[in-house]
């Protein structure tokens, strides 16, 4: 079994400008901080993982598990609010549900979603693109706020029903590639913010896509230029 796992921000939809300006809204008014807009900075880009060192560097004495509570709760709904209010906002890299779809037909590949930030959230954000989240494990900030450990979880979920014979992350910033290295995923690259050796804009051709998954047929339905 091939496990083609897929980041969701800024890889399958477009909302990781989005979410950023309103995480540093949430952060102000909940810790009154302004942090740094350079992801890179921080060792881990999760919601848990970015609180714990905005907390320890600003020598915050609050309670560690209640502010993420606190974060998340106030993010979700703001973020649900911005969408409501900007129904345009929130869309699919091209051809994302499509691609989705078509991998969810075949019988030797299973998909997984991992995320730095809530479950909660990532189904909303998928299902608002059109993207059926059942049955698709969703790996998140809520099990663990350390990328890689995120990625082995979906691993291990889908290893208790298949044998996996090969993994490949979607990804669309260089914490994404790191953690691939580290784990030793054959990683693609989404979008034009990371260098590497397998690159793509969109979702549009199934045909490239099977290719750089060394994928040697195409399911029926599948677009085949």
């Amino acid at each position: 079994m091939h496990l083609v796992m897929f980041d969701i921000d800024g890889t399958l939809t477009n909302s990781e400008n989005i979410e950023s300006e309103i995480f540093f809204k949430v952060v102000l008014e909940t810790l009154n901080v302004t942090i740094s807009e350079d992801w890179e900075e921080f060792p881990h880009i999760t919601i848990t993982g970015l609180l714990n060192e905005i907390i320890d560097r600003q020598g915050l004495t609050v309670d560690k598990e209640q502010t993420r509570q606190v974060v998340k709760q106030r993010f979700f709904q703001l973020f649900k609010e911005y969408v409501e209010k900007n129904p345009n906002s929130l869309n699919e890299v091209e051809g994302a549900r499509s691609f989705i779809h078509s991998l969810k037909n075949r019988d030797d590949v299973y998909i997984t979603f991992i995320t730095g930030g809530g479950t909660d959230q990532a189904k909303f954000k998928l299902n608002l693109i059109g993207i059926d989240t059942t049955d698709i494990p969703i790996i998140s900030d809520d099990d663990s706020y350390i990328r890689t450990e995120i990625m082995k979880m979906a691993v291990n979920h889908v290893q208790l029903i298949h044998n996996i014979t090969k993994i490949t992350f979607f990804g669309d910033a260089i914490w994404d590639q790191q953690a691939a290295k580290t784990l030793k995923y054959h990683f693609i690259a989404v979008g034009d913010r990371v260098k590497n050796e397998f690159n793509i804009n969109n979702y549009l051709s199934h045909k490239l896509l099977y290719d750089l998954l060394g994928l040697s047929t195409l399911p029926k339905g599948s677009d085949p230029k």
